[in-house]
């Protein structure tokens, strides 16, 4: 009898021992188990590529040896017709630059009775005048009657006076300098050159002398090696202030119009189409752009992206890295590691509050990628679709706890 209720006691022990050991290896298994909290967020897809910069541009050129001077800074905005610089031709030098200015000082002296000869007379008459009228004063509270004779001299004084101001020699010296102004005038005319903007847009002094190679008229005819072989090399040219026949004085830009030329293999050119939109990555900032054409050389593509904004300044640079991003989507990123398959439906186990998972498929898919897929939150929310929200709680790797899930679930 003690045999069997020891036999028995056993049995019940050994009960209690696997009750135990399989609610520990649950309980390890709840607190070991990796989860992840859904949010709402912006998922982007993208890779990075080397980007050729093309414009439509067009470079003013010097029509003769000489010096430059320019009226706006490099990045100012221009209208249509606006005075962008000078040229001097060497036939030019700084005396005839001086001389003209001083023949129009002249001239605007001799105008106004302000030359220095007459001022020199005429200080000398205004001097006799008031020694003169200083006389007459005195012979006045003398009671000296006789004042007549002082008086017809100053008179006479005033006259000359007049007389020199009004005189030929003013008329004479004003039609000489007239002359010498016309003459260096002239001069400066047939070798002085004042450019002007064709269109509006932004001012560079910047070249790199690819200007007319990756222009707007030429970009069905960029190459793969193009794009991998250019560097940037700009020179800033309007440090100089001397130029030859033929060289860049300035670089208009039309701000509309620019585009970013890249290449890509088979796999990355099934992520693009025409008129798709892109952002453009860089380390400053996110731009705006779309797929502007889509060509192909060899087994590569070439891709050519037009940029949307207005107010992108990279006038100075033509080659550049960017982070391509095609694809930008906002709501539930659900990683694939937590995607089961049940019953057909595809889906995740969310942990309730008590800690049990339970089995939500997953609708409303907007994106579906090789790591990720990517729910419409909002969409749901508003319809009333029974699937995953927003803060749910999703098991990462399911397939590995399944000791974990209920069966059922």
């Amino acid at each position: 009898m003690k045999k069997i209720r020891l036999k028995y006691n056993r049995i019940i022990l050994l009960f209690i021992f696997i009750y135990i050991v399989s609610n520990v290896v649950i309980l390890l298994g709840k607190t070991t188990t990796k989860t992840l909290t859904l949010k709402n967020e912006m998922v982007e897809e993208s890779f990075n590529k080397k980007g050729l910069i093309i414009r439509d541009e067009y470079v003013i050129n010097s029509n003769f040896d000489g010096k430059v001077e320019y009226y706006l800074k490099d990045g100012d905005r221009v209208k249509k017709k606006e005075d962008i610089a000078c040229v001097y031709s060497n036939e030019i030098s700084d005396d005839d630059l001086k001389s003209l200015k001083n023949i129009k000082n002249d001239i605007s002296s001799i105008e106004n009775g302000d030359t220095a000869f007459i001022k020199k007379d005429i200080g000398n008459i205004n001097k006799e005048i008031s020694l003169l009228s200083q006389k007459l004063q005195i012979e006045l509270l003398n009671e000296n009657i006789d004042v007549y004779g002082q008086i017809e001299k100053i008179n006479k004084l005033i006259d000359d006076k007049n007389l020199l101001i009004n005189s030929d020699l003013n008329d004479k010296s004003l039609k000489n300098k007239q002359v010498q102004e016309k003459e260096v005038t002239n001069l400066i005319d047939k070798n002085t050159e004042v450019f002007k903007s064709k269109n509006s847009g932004v001012v560079s002094y910047q070249f790199d002398g690819n200007e007319e190679k990756f222009n707007f008229d030429n970009i069905n005819q960029i190459k793969i090696k193009d794009i991998e072989g250019t560097k940037n090399n700009y020179k800033d040219i309007s440090k100089e202030k001397k130029l030859d026949k033929g060289e860049p004085i300035a670089r208009i830009i039309n701000n509309l119009k620019q585009f970013v030329a890249i290449s890509c293999n088979e796999e990355e050119i099934k992520k693009f189409k025409i008129g798709q939109k892109i952002i453009l990555s860089s380390d400053i900032e996110k731009i705006n752009s779309k797929v502007y054409d889509i060509y192909k050389e060899g087994k590569q593509y070439i891709v050519i992206l037009e940029i949307s904004e207005q107010n992108v300044e990279i006038y100075d640079t033509r080659i550049k890295e960017f982070d391509i991003i095609y694809k930008s989507i906002e709501g539930l990123k659900v990683p694939k590691k937590a995607v089961v398959n049940s019953d057909g439906k595809k889906g995740v186990y969310v942990v309730s509050e008590t800690g049990d998972a339970k089995f939500v498929e997953l609708k409303g898919i907007l994106y579906e990628s090789e790591e990720y897929i990517v729910i419409d939150h909002y969409k749901n929310d508003i319809n009333g679709v029974n699937t995953i929200k927003i803060y749910d709680e999703i098991i990462l790797n399911p397939k590995l706890k399944k000791g974990f899930i209920k069966a059922g679930d």
